[in-house]
């Protein structure tokens, strides 16, 4: 799990919605990141994975860090998505085939739990009805 810090200058309120819009870019791509929004002095002493953040601050913590997303627009979600698949793609945090086994084998065992639920339920015995009659006419 890749550990992700967004933080802007303009305050909370934008890298809230930043953050928003990452974990919704990353739920719709399977990106495995874990994001948190924060002020600018919750860069002292990070130790994450990456930090993403606004254009105009990018320059002056770029180098200090390992991992930073430059961002131009927060409300463009074509460019978040795009700096968010190269990064991922760079650093090889692609879901992999057994991360989706692993998905797909949970979803199941979820469906499957409900349908039992579901079939524990049913009353048999109050669900047979005697046919109708159909007269034929010949």
């Amino acid at each position: 799990m890749v550990n992700a810090l967004v933080v802007c200058r303009a305050g909370v309120g934008s890298s809230m919605l930043l953050q928003t819009k990452i974990q919704q870019i990353c739920a719709k791509r399977g990106y495995r990141i874990n994001v948190e929004h924060g002020k600018l002095e919750d860069l002292i002493g990070y130790d994450g994975d990456v930090i993403i953040t606004m254009s105009d601050l990018a320059p002056e913590i770029e180098g200090k860090f390992p991992n930073v997303i430059s961002i131009f627009d927060i409300t463009n979600d074509e460019e978040i998505s795009q700096k968010m698949g190269e990064f991922t793609v760079a650093h090889d945090h692609i879901p992999s085939a057994a991360d989706d086994k692993k998905s797909v084998d949970v979803f199941l065992g979820i469906m499957k739990e409900q349908v039992a639920a579901f079939m524990d339920t049913i009353d048999y015995d109050s669900s047979r009805r005697p046919r109708p009659t159909v007269a034929v006419c010949t």
